[in-house]
């Protein structure tokens, strides 16, 4: 992946050959947090990936920037696509997740994880706004609307019993 400047050391950038691009910042070993936006498609993708084990399924996740909190729960707000691990959010509170970012100071993602344990990741915002116009300029889309709501292109539900074994297959088609 090549990787536009971003103007922040909290955010790394990087596009692929077909210019998939991907924000990326690190919660100190917690986990990891993205915004990427395919190329060819209008809205941006907004997921984490924790360090230890995953959310409780039956818990909700709860996304909150500068104190204002969202509650997020699985399926239908956020869910774990291409690999069990990479947990995105859905549809209009995602889009309001997506909204307060930029603005925004500091991201904090909270839930209790499979095993009971609360864990929080934080995420310092200083320097997305950058970032995320790196993107726009490689995508050459300076301008565009931000927008987040549907599910990642061209991945499948990782929890859904058989959608791994289609996954190498429609990668072809990606």
């Amino acid at each position: 992946m090549a990787s536009p400047r971003s103007g922040s050391s909290n955010w790394r950038v990087a596009c692929d050959t077909d210019d998939y691009c991907l924000a990326t910042a690190v919660s100190a070993a917690r986990g990891t947090f993205h915004l990427g936006r395919p190329a060819r498609e209008t809205y941006w993708e907004v997921s984490f990936t924790p360090a230890g084990p995953p959310p409780a399924r039956d818990r909700p996740v709860i996304a909150g920037v500068d104190g204002k909190a969202l509650a997020f729960a699985a399926p239908a707000d956020i869910a774990p696509f291409g690999r069990p691990r990479d947990f995105y959010f859905l549809g209009p509170q995602a889009q309001a997740l997506f909204d307060r970012l930029v603005p925004g100071k500091v991201l904090t993602i909270g839930f209790t994880d499979v095993d009971g344990r609360d864990e929080t990741m934080v995420f310092p915002l200083d320097g997305l706004a950058q970032a995320l116009i790196a993107i726009d300029g490689a995508q050459h889309r300076i301008g565009s609307e931000r927008v987040a709501a549907p599910p990642p292109y061209g991945r499948f539900r990782a929890d859904v019993p058989g959608a791994a074994w289609m996954q190498p297959a429609l990668a072809h088609y990606r």
